[in-house]
This record gives C-alpha cells, sequence and structure tokens, in this order.
C-alpha cells in the first residue's frame, strides 16, 4: 500500500510592506480648548502700543529740546566773541527749561573764591549780585563740587546738616534738593553750574 506524500511544505513569505499614510484628521493634534476663565492669546492691547508711541514721542520731543538749546547756546557764543555774559545768562535759561527746575546759578571761580554771574528761574533771567564767596566745603555746598570736580547731589536738605550759609540759602529761596555739576578746563573747575529745586527729590538719573 503507498504511502501517502506529505504536503509540501508552505514557503515563508515575507510580509508585505505597507506604506505609511498620513492620516489627514486624525494625526493632526487637536487643539485643547480653553477652560472657562483661562485667559486667551490675543493681540496686543492698544493701550500698549498707544503708552508705547508716547514714550518715544516724548524722547524725541526732549531730544529736540536739547538740540535747540545747544544751538541757542552755539549761536550767543558766535555772536559775543568778547562778552562771556550773554552766554552765562544763556545756558542757566535753557537749564531751567530743558530740566524744569526752580532756579538755575552759573558761577565763576577764582582762586579762592567763586561768585554767581548768571540766575534764572521759570520767570526768566533775574539779576543777583552778591559778593564773592570762599571756596571752602565746610562753609558752603557749591565749593564741595569745585574742590573734588565731581558731581554733587543733594536729593534731601532736610537730612543734611547746613552751614550757616546755606540755611540763608534755603530761607531766601526755598531749596530742598539741589545739583551741582563743576565745569572743567585742563583740569581745573573753572565754573559750577547750580540746579536747585523747591521740592526734595527735583532731580532724576536722566
Amino acid at each position: 500500500m503507498a504511502k501517502r506524500g506529505r504536503k509540501p511544505a508552505k514557503r515563508a513569505t515575507a510580509p508585505r510592506r505597507t506604506q505609511a499614510i498620513p492620516k489627514t484628521k486624525s494625526s493632526a493634534p487637536k487643539a485643547a480648548k480653553p477652560k472657562p476663565g483661562a485667559s486667551k492669546a490675543s493681540k496686543p492691547k492698544s493701550g500698549n502700543s498707544k503708552s508705547a508711541t508716547a514714550r518715544l514721542e516724548g524722547e524725541l520731543r526732549i531730544a529736540r529740546d536739547r538740540q535747540a538749546a545747544t544751538s541757542e547756546i552755539l549761536r550767543v557764543i558766535s555772536q559775543s566773541p568778547a562778552d562771556v555774559q550773554p552766554v552765562f545768562e544763556a545756558i542757566v535759561q535753557a537749564a531751567v527749561r530743558l530740566i524744569h527746575c526752580d532756579y538755575a546759578f552759573f558761577m565763576r571761580c577764582e582762586a579762592t573764591t567763586y561768585s554767581v554771574v548768571a540766575r534764572a528761574s521759570p520767570e526768566g533771567q533775574e539779576p543777583f549780585i552778591r559778593p564773592p564767596e570762599p571756596i571752602d566745603p565746610a562753609v558752603n555746598f557749591p565749593s564741595r563740587a569745585i574742590v573734588t570736580k565731581e558731581m554733587v547731589h543733594l536729593p534731601d536738605w532736610s537730612s543734611v546738616e547746613k552751614p550757616e550759609y546755606e540755611r540763608r540759602v534755603q530761607n531766601l529761596f526755598g531749596i530742598k534738593s539741589s545739583l551741582y555739576l563743576p565745569v572743567l578746563h585742563q583740569g581745573q573747575c573753572i565754573g559750577l553750574l547750580t540746579l536747585a529745586s523747591r521740592r526734595a527729590s527735583g532731580f532724576d538719573d536722566d
């Protein structure tokens, strides 16, 4: 009796390669719905852009004012080559206008004294005739900037000890803060621009 032959074994076939087809709907991540009360991303508020525009306009206005003041002082210098007094007056008037302080003084320095040669307020140029003051830091505030050749800032006169001379100045002008800017030439202090305010902290870093 003939034996039945075994059926030939099926050949193993390689798995069919399937091409990955990107899904159109389910593959794209869905944006999460914002929870109730959650803030939504939005365009910059118009208030922010308005404040930025106002700030830029303010900076531009200040730059133009400074340029105009510089041009005015240079014009006075060119017209008064032999007379420096108009130049001092132009400087103090420009300082009051630009910095919005109550007083600006220009002082000329000699060997041992200084003298106020120009004074201005928001009302304009003011006459100011006083005898020379000694350059002595213990006697008056301007001398401190003259001797050190550095800016001196007194933001609040009520918090500093004032010499007798400065107490009289405060009673006369009502000064509560001041700024002293030395004018240097060849390493020597030849003048001083003094700014004064009737309110404390009248001068910021700018």
